[in-house]
């Protein structure tokens, strides 16, 4: 966040302040499937590799973004 200049970003978590959380299970491994990726491109170097660590849970300005490893409803933001 400091590198990339994002003031907000990189606080720390306190009560009344929006949160910008990640919950990351670095037990947990997943598999790469290109038609499955969140992104314009299809084009990956890592198609079908297993990898090791998962995001389960984001939040971002207080709201969360990702649940449980899918994509949430962000509601405008």
């Amino acid at each position: 966040a400091q590198i990339g200049g994002y003031e907000s970003q990189g606080q720390g978590v306190e009560i009344g302040s929006l949160a910008n959380l990640v919950v990351f299970n670095p037990h947990k491994s997943w598999q790469v499937d290109r038609d499955l990726l969140l992104s314009n491109s299809s084009n990956t170097p890592f198609h079908e590799m297993e990898l090791p660590g998962m995001v389960l849970h984001t939040f971002f300005k207080g709201r969360q973004s990702i649940n449980d490893g899918q994509l949430s409803g962000l509601g405008g933001v």
